[in-house]
């Protein structure tokens, strides 16, 4: 009889603790804006909404024999097309931008520059972005 309760008991504690940890990790891949509360942090700029180009020749000019295809396609809701393909999100915090694919928790941010009709996106490759230069239409 003791064991039986040992057991039952044991089951119960298992039980609670995966349940605490799939809300825990739950909680952790949840989609927040971080700002730091005093410039407007984790606003979408208007000018990073666009359809961006990779810029091949480093010109600021979409050349449609090469780079004709769409990149990144940000949206003011906060959704994000790669090369055509749904399913990400983006969130912005001052100059930094970090994707996040569906069901993902987002790790790493890009830092991110506009000039005119010009991105440029530095710091290597980070949850899918990849640095370089990239033009709008």
């Amino acid at each position: 009889m003791k064991r039986n309760i040992f057991t039952r008991s044991l089951v119960l504690l298992l039980r609670i603790i995966t349940i605490v940890a799939l809300a825990g990790f739950s909680l952790a891949s949840c989609k927040t804006d971080a700002g730091d509360g005093g410039d407007g942090g984790g606003a979408i700029p208007s000018e990073l909404v666009a359809i961006w180009y990779l810029d091949f020749n480093n010109n600021g000019v979409v050349d449609e024999g090469e780079g004709g295809t769409p990149v990144y396609e940000f949206k003011a809701d906060g959704t994000l097309l790669v090369a055509g393909v749904s399913g990400y999100s983006f969130t912005v915090n001052g100059d930094k931008i970090t994707m996040v694919a569906a069901g993902v928790a987002a790790t790493e941010s890009i830092t991110f520059k506009i000039e005119g009709k010009k991105l440029t996106l530095s710091g290597g490759v980070a949850s899918g972005f990849a640095a370089g230069s990239y033009v709008k239409k």
